[in-house]
């Protein structure tokens, strides 16, 4: 054969290949894969018109759920669902829905990429009656019991935190509001703790959760109490008396505070560079409005002059740092 001819019959051959080879790809049918059985409820009974439907999840980048096949359970309960497709897909699921809202929904992830041929799922389908949902959920705070003050919590946050349970749907949400604002859903709520007291104050916390069953929780409370600011006693420069001392505090959010009062008799009539002697020490509680009170002197001093100090403690138990002074003139 001459040279030329063989290279154009050897041309000619390897066009034919590529030619069959791409008939064969253009011919080779799409992988496929099906799901069938039956769908009962507990007692074994067909369930009729339930709607199956088979989707797929695509690409991760996607996320993307599609739709590939619905059917509806015919009078023995059968279903059968396919997809035609190459292996581009991530997962499937099949879902299973009474339309008549007399049984649970049943959901079930039946493949992967590596999974391709005729697969059989039979199901039970739950009756809505086999375990009704009547129990609201159940909401609790972990908010703390008493004051929030500092310096342990300067610069800090108090957390709280909402957790609801419920034994049988489970808990569709959870709502609380502070100080009979709006209402917000969520679990978490923080409550800043400032240096320069802004923050201060008695805070009111309502909520309440609800399950997937719609029923809704009696309305719960609690209350997150900051208090970082001292009391302010006061007492008045001088004072005549025959058996009682004035005095006066003063706190934003204290109804009452406890008063310590020092009678002190001066040492420098004694002894030269002597101390104040402490000849008696009384606790009084009295209203925080800053209004004038009136306060018994203890029954077993002498008439004189006594210097006074005063400290406050609010219910928070922040204390007065620096005290109160001032002095009686006290005479039986």
């Amino acid at each position: 054969m001459h040279p030329l001819s063989f290279a154009r019959v050897s041309r000619l051959a390897c066009l034919s290949l590529v030619c069959l080879a791409l008939t064969l790809v253009a011919a080779q049918p799409a992988v496929a894969s099906s799901w069938s059985g039956t769908v009962t409820d507990e007692s074994g009974t067909a369930l009729p018109g339930v709607e199956v439907t088979l989707t797929y999840l695509m690409e991760p980048d996607w996320m993307e759920w599609v739709t590939v096949d619905e059917d509806l359970t015919d009078l023995s309960g059968a279903y059968y669902v396919t997809h035609s497709g190459f292996r581009s897909f991530n997962e499937y699921e099949l879902t299973f829905h009474d339309p008549t809202g007399a049984h649970h929904d049943y959901v079930a992830a039946v493949g992967d990429p590596t999974d391709w041929g005729s697969f059989t799922l039979d199901v039970i389908m739950k009756s809505t009656d086999a375990w009704p949902d009547t129990t609201p959920p159940v909401t609790t705070d972990n908010a703390p019991k008493g004051w929030v003050t500092t310096p342990e919590h300067l610069n800090m946050a108090v957390k709280v935190t909402l957790t609801a349970t419920d034994d049988l749907s489970g808990v569709a949400g959870t709502w609380y509001r502070v100080n009979g604002g709006d209402w917000l859903q969520g679990t978490t709520l923080n409550f800043a703790i400032r240096a320069d007291h802004s923050a201060d104050g008695i805070w009111s916390i309502e909520y309440y959760s609800v399950d997937v069953a719609g029923n809704v929780e009696p309305l719960k409370g609690c209350y997150v109490r900051i208090d970082t600011t001292e009391p302010a006693a006061s007492l008045p420069a001088v004072q005549y008396s025959t058996g009682t001392v004035q005095l006066s505090v003063l706190d934003d959010l204290s109804p009452t505070c406890t008063v310590r009062i020092e009678m002190l008799r001066s040492g420098m009539k004694l002894r030269k560079h002597a101390r104040d002697e402490v000849v008696a020490t009384f606790v009084v509680q009295v209203p925080a409005d800053g209004s004038l009170q009136t306060a018994d002197l203890p029954s077993d001093v002498d008439s004189r002059w006594y210097s006074l100090r005063a400290t406050a403690t609010d219910l928070a138990g922040n204390v007065q740092a620096t005290a109160a002074t001032g002095v009686v003139h006290f005479k039986r």
